[in-house]
């Protein structure tokens, strides 16, 4: 029993020891001869100050790191870093046109992973949306026209792969969260407890220290608010956004923009309707008012000249024709 009261003191020395020939390597403990002030060292004066802040930084999250590990030791956490590497990859579809195609796959067998996913799958999901609306413009423009016979064919088979992404991205969801229930299940630590636990038990005094603990705090807060934890919450809730574009009923929404094709066409057809009635009446009038210069009416043969309502010169020949380009 006392042998191992013993070893236990001898190995914290050693311990002590090794800590605090970091602190003296990496601080370079100078407490007494200060003249910067901490929250301030921008000031060339101050660039050998601002370099030990820094190191000192280096040392305080190196300690910081090594009191995690001894804390995830007696919790027995074994791992920190989620990895999966028989995870299924996921296929949802190819975009672009042709050679320049690509697929657009999910991976969760890393955080890593999951998160870059998310950019194919915006893509895949943008470029069926746009084939949807650029089919339904064209079926809408057909039936205005009313040249040609409208279809909806092309409409109904963009729909159609727009709904087949619903299954896929609601499984691209389930899939992210194995991965959010690893990390939440970590053990908690708090960070600027623990580094300020560091400056208390090596050199409270140390004005560099405390600056550099300071500085390794606000660092971790930046880490912190790019962990992969957040990282793969917002993947996340990105894949439940395209699933939700996918769940829209378009069906219905083209049910409506057929409808409204409907009224267009009939108002584009009054309107030519109209315009057709005035072209008719502004060339009687033009024909019967004098619209012309000369006798002899709008006869070719009399070299005379008539102007159509929206300025054209013509003239009628022999054959009760009009000739235009006089």
């Amino acid at each position: 029993m006392l042998q191992r009261v013993i070893f236990g003191i001898v190995l914290a020395v050693l311990l002590a020891g090794c800590q605090n020939q970091q602190y003296k390597t990496l601080c370079r403990p100078q407490y007494n001869q200060t003249t910067c002030d901490m929250s301030n060292l921008d000031t060339m004066s101050c660039s050998a100050a601002k370099a030990t802040v820094k190191s000192c930084s280096w040392f305080v999250g190196n300690e910081v790191r090594g009191l995690m590990t001894k804390k995830d030791q007696r919790l027995g956490t074994t791992q920190n870093n989620y990895i999966h590497p028989g995870a299924e990859i996921l296929t949802l579809g190819s975009y672009g046109i042709g050679g320049s195609q690509s697929f657009a796959y999910v991976k969760a067998d890393t955080p890593g992973a999951y998160v870059q996913s998310v950019d194919g799958a915006q893509r895949l999901m943008t470029d069926r949306v746009s084939h949807y609306q650029m089919a339904a413009d064209r079926y809408v423009a057909d039936v205005v026209s009313g040249t040609i016979v409208a279809s909806d064919r092309e409409v109904l088979k963009a729909i159609a792969a727009i709904e087949a992404m619903r299954v896929p991205l609601t499984k691209a969801v389930d899939m992210g969260k194995p991965i959010l229930d690893f990390y939440a299940a970590l053990p908690a630590q708090d960070f600027a407890a623990l580094a300020n636990k560091v400056v208390l038990n090596t050199n409270a005094r140390d004005p560099y220290l405390r600056a550099g603990a300071d500085l390794a705090i606000r660092e971790n807060k930046q880490y912190e608010s790019n962990r992969p934890l957040i990282r793969v919450q917002d993947a996340l809730s990105q894949f439940e956004a395209l699933r939700t574009v996918a769940m829209v009923p378009y069906t219905d929404q083209f049910d409506v923009v057929k409808k409204q094709a409907v009224i267009l066409a009939a108002q584009a057809a009054h309107a030519a309707k109209q315009a057709r009635a005035q072209d008719r009446a502004h060339e009687k009038q033009s024909e019967s008012s004098g619209g012309y210069h000369g006798g002899g009416g709008c006869s070719c043969a009399g070299g005379n000249v008539c102007y159509g309502p929206r300025g054209g010169r013509y003239c009628i020949t022999s054959g009760g024709n009009k000739r235009y380009g006089i």
